[in-house]
Formats: C-alpha cells, sequence, structure tokens
C-alpha cells in the first residue's frame, strides 16, 4: 500500500488516516446516483427546476390522449411568441395553461444539457456523500475534532521529534570507539619492553663476569704447586678455588633467572598486542552494527588473530545490517501492509470496512488481540529500540498479516542475530583473556 504522508496542519490524534481513500470513496458515491439529459431555461432558478422536476414526473402518469393534447397547444403557443414582436405590457396568452412555460423555454437560445435527474438528485447525492464521510470521520476518529485549529503544537512536536531523530543519528555517526583500555594496554606494553632491555643489559654484564671468572679459574689451575709449598698455603689456593666456583655458580643461576623472566615477558607482551587488536576489532565491529556500515576489514582483522567470525556476522560484514533508525523508519509501511490483509479476513461491518478504505492505524500503543492493537504495541518497542519485543509481537499476527510483514522481519531479523552474535563473541574473547 502506498504510503500517505500526514498533512502539516492536522493534529496528532493516535490515528493515521488516507485522505486519499477517503476522497476515493466520496467521489464513487457520488458516482453511482442516476443522470438524464433535460433542456432548461438559464434563467430558471434552482427551485424553479425542483418543480419541473415534478411536474415532468407527474406528466408521465398521464394518459396518452391528455398528454397529446397538452402538446398540440404548447407547439401553436410557441410559434406565436417567436413570430410576434415584443410587447409593451405582456399579452394575456389564450392558448391554454402551458403556454407561459413553454414560450419562456422557447425564447431560450438553445437547450443546455446538464447532469441527468435535475438538480435535485444531484444536490442529494452530494449531500448524501458528504454526510457519510462526515460521518464516518466523526465516528471512527472522534478525537480529531477537538484539535483541528492546533496546527503549532502539532507542528512543534513534529519538528521536536525530527531534531531528536537527527541527534541520535549525528551521534551514532560521529561516535568513536572507548579507546582508554586499550591505550593502558599500550603503556604497558612500552613498560614491559624497558624491563626487557634492562634484563638484557643486566645478563650481557653477567656474561663478562663469567667470562672473567673463568679466566681466573684457569689461571689458577695452570698455576704449578711446588713441593715446597707449604700446607697453609695449598690450603689457601684451595679456598680461593672454591669460592670462584661458587661464585660463577651462583652467577650462573642468576643469568637463567633474568633469562627466563625476560621470555615471560616477551610472551606476554605479545598476548598483550594480540589482545589490543583483537579488541579494537571488535569495537569497530560494534561500532559498524550501530551505523549500518559494513566491517569486512575488521573480520580480517580478526581471522588474523585465529578468532572464528559467527556466520551470523560473516554474512552481512560486506554490506552491513539496518540501524534501528531505518527499521522504524519502514515500519509504517509495513504494518498498512499487515493490517489491511489482517482486516481483509476478519468478519468486519461497515466500520471496519471505512477503516481498511481509509487506511485507518493507531499509532499510540493500546492493549488487544487484534492486529491493529498487536501492530501498535510492535512499532512502541521498535520506537524504543526493543527490537526482540517488537519481532515477538509480530509472531502473534495471523497468518496472511505476517506474509505482509516478511521482508522487514528479514530485515529485523539480521540485524538481531547479528548483534546477538557480536556481543556472544565479545563475551566468549572477554572470558578467554581472563
Amino acid at each position: 500500500m502506498a504510503k500517505t504522508s500526514k498533512p502539516k496542519n492536522e493534529p496528532d490524534t493516535g490515528h493515521e488516516v488516507d485522505a486519499d481513500k477517503l476522497r476515493t470513496a466520496i467521489q464513487d458515491v457520488v458516482a453511482e446516483v442516476p443522470e438524464r439529459p433535460v433542456a432548461r431555461d438559464p434563467e430558471t432558478s434552482p427551485d424553479d427546476m425542483a418543480m419541473e422536476a415534478v411536474d415532468r414526473d407527474d406528466a408521465d402518469t398521464l394518459p396518452k390522449d391528455a398528454s397529446d393534447d397538452a402538446e398540440a397547444p404548447d407547439a401553436d403557443g410557441a410559434e406565436e411568441a417567436t413570430q410576434a414582436p415584443e410587447p409593451d405590457e405582456p399579452e394575456q396568452a389564450d392558448s391554454g395553461p402551458w403556454v407561459g412555460s413553454e414560450t419562456a423555454s422557447a425564447q431560450s437560445a438553445e437547450p443546455v444539457v446538464i447532469r441527468k435527474g435535475g438538480f435535485l438528485p444531484m444536490l442529494i447525492g452530494g449531500v448524501l456523500a458528504a454526510g457519510i464521510g462526515f460521518g464516518a470521520a466523526f465516528y471512527i476518529l472522534p478525537e480529531v475534532w477537538p484539535g483541528l485549529g492546533d496546527d503549532d503544537a502539532f507542528e512543534a512536536q513534529v519538528s521536536e521529534r525530527l531534531d531528536e531523530q537527527a541527534q541520535a543519528i549525528e551521534a551514532l555517526q560521529d561516535a568513536e570507539p572507548d579507546l582508554g583500555p586499550i591505550e593502558a594496554r599500550l603503556d604497558d606494553l612500552e613498560g614491559m619492553q624497558g624491563a626487557i632491555d634492562t634484563l638484557d643489559g643486566r645478563v650481557d654484564d653477567m656474561a663478562e663476569a663469567m667470562s672473567a671468572l673463568e679466566t681466573r679459574v684457569n689461571d689458577l689451575e695452570k698455576r704449578p704447586v711446588t713441593e715446597s709449598a707449604s700446607p697453609e698455603a695449598v690450603e689457601a689456593y684451595e679456598r680461593e678455588l672454591q669460592a670462584v666456583q661458587d661464585a660463577m655458580a651462583e652467577q650462573r643461576a642468576e643469568i637463567e633467572e633474568l633469562l627466563a623472566e625476560a621470555a615471560e615477558k616477551e610472551a606476554s607482551a605479545e598476548k598483550s598486542a594480540e589482545e589490543v587488536a583483537t579488541r579494537t576489532a571488535m569495537t569497530r565491529i560494534l561500532t559498524a552494527l550501530d551505523t549500518g556500515t559494513g566491517f569486512a576489514e575488521a573480520a580480517e582483522e580478526l581471522a588474523a588473530q585465529d578468532v572464528d567470525l559467527p556466520p551470523e556476522l560473516a554474512g552481512v560484514a560486506d554490506s552491513g545490517v539496518d540501524t534501528m533508525a531505518d527499521l522504524a523508519s519502514a515500519f509504517p509501511d509495513a504494518a498498512r501492509a499487515a493490517l489491511a490483509e489482517a482486516r481483509r479476513d476478519e468478519d468486519g461491518g461497515f466500520v471496519t470496512f471505512l477503516k481498511d478504505q481509509l487506511g485507518v492505524r493507531s499509532l499510540e500503543p493500546r492493549e488487544g488481540d487484534d492486529a491493529d492493537a498487536i501492530l501498535s504495541r510492535a512499532e512502541a518497542a521498535v520506537n524504543e529500540g526493543r527490537l526482540t519485543d517488537a519481532m515477538a509481537e509480530i509472531d502473534t499476527l495471523p497468518e496472511s498479516a505476517r506474509a505482509a510483514m516478511s521482508d522487514w522481519m528479514d530485515r529485523a531479523q539480521a540485524r538481531a542475530d547479528a548483534v546477538a552474535a557480536a556481543e556472544a563473541l565479545g563475551a566468549d574473547l572477554d572470558l578467554n583473556r581472563g
């Protein structure tokens, strides 16, 4: 069903009416009034025309002979009125009761063909059509009439809603991911790199010390021990050699400990770098879902980190999904189509017929299990960002109405699945890191 825009000066009444349908319904009623051509005098007033129509109806009921007798003087009177000069004062007609009216008709230039049935049936048809339209609108939308003059309030409300939507869209487009935690991790990585460099320097210094000790040990071992050396000298030599060996063992253990610590810090730095890349990619994906853009590059970054992307996300990585604003904008057309299908299945009366023809539907959420009430609650949920609640409401519609909203439901389902998959993936990555 074609979308009809709401006039600027129409107040917010909680219902929506298709103006084109109302106009078409009134024209159809007027077109059904029977018509027949008649000749009338341009100077004849509407009251005379109405009386003339009644006289003609009476004349149709006269016997044939009586109507023939009435036609003869009518023609003679018309001929005399045509040939006689125009008198200063009206002359008394002597050709019968029909001469005056027929003479006035003969003086007209040409007969004018008007709508069938004369003025009275047309007037009755117009009044009937106007009454039907007025009564239907008053009965269906009684709350419209008290606020017809409140144009300024309505325009202010519409302007406020448009400004709010524009600000929300601009905020989403300008939104930047929160990189505070990521930057903090990068600072930690830089500090860890400095610690690793310090350890490397200490290892180098200890290696040089070890080399010097080994040289001293070798020199001591090569020094000859003479027979004349006293036992005290030999004992002192052995003590010095043992001290050097103990120092070498201690330094070797310290070096091994420093090397293990350096390796651990390096592994931690690499892991932190991977976590930063993964977190950044997930942030970009969530932002893309909010703005309706693609996120193929972020998906490739996750794949490089050996992260498997769920199919609900992989399938829309190039195109993205509809935003909540997109779904809210497309909902009215889908709702009107679904409501029309539901009303065709209902055994409604004249009011239901008029609502279907005029495209009337509720714009404020209301209770009830009919299609109009269900769609009103679903639309309210969409406008509030509760997409899953809106889809649950739509699932309770009749089958024909659900079929009419299948395209909108597919778009909504794609968004709901993608958002749920992204949130689950982010939680899983956080759990694994913990």
